[in-house]
């Protein structure tokens, strides 16, 4: 356990310093989490570092396969999602959640409302992010990172009632 915290550290202190030479009007990419068990991970680091991790993530995702799934044409659900325009797709309002779906010109927006557990998720996903995804059927992961380089603001914000819960955030600026 300790030889994964000390990795875990490592790799922290070493993105941080990295970024440290990173030129100021590059797009920085952050990551704040707090669990409800206390721990805290807190990274930042330029989006442009992405591109050092490719053969590794590349290696990730050979086994994910887009359109390996038979029931679901995912190039095509994202392809209609896309065509749709600015539309809320889903909203669901029960006594645990409550989940809403929706597009914007530029994002795909999903909010879930954990009622129970006094938690929010909202996630924003830039369409160009999905077109990396979900257009040819394989990861384009020069285009994703264009399209992170692209992007300015919140990501991901997990918020919580209890302020001993879990809190977190990923954006760029």
């Amino acid at each position: 356990m300790k030889t994964k915290q000390m990795i875990t550290l490592l790799l922290i202190a070493g993105l941080s310093a990295l970024s440290a030479f990173a030129d100021e009007t590059e797009k920085m990419l952050h990551v704040n989490f707090t669990a409800e068990e206390g721990q805290m991970v807190n990274i930042s680091f330029p989006v442009s570092l992405l591109k050092s991790f490719e053969p590794q993530i590349e290696k990730v995702l050979q086994d994910i396969k887009i359109n390996g799934n038979e029931e679901i044409n995912f190039i095509e659900l994202w392809q209609a999602v896309k065509d749709a325009g600015a539309t809320e797709f889903v909203e669901i309002n029960s006594e645990d959640a409550d989940i809403k779906v929706s597009t914007t010109a530029t994002h795909l927006l999903v909010n879930v409302n954990e009622k129970k557990e006094g938690h929010t998720i909202d996630v924003s996903l830039p369409l160009a992010l999905g077109d990396a995804l979900f257009t040819s059927g394989d990861f384009d992961y020069e285009q994703a990172i264009e399209a992170l380089m692209s992007v300015e603001g919140d990501l991901v914000t997990i918020t919580s009632d209890d302020p001993n819960g879990p809190q977190g955030r990923v954006w760029i600026e």
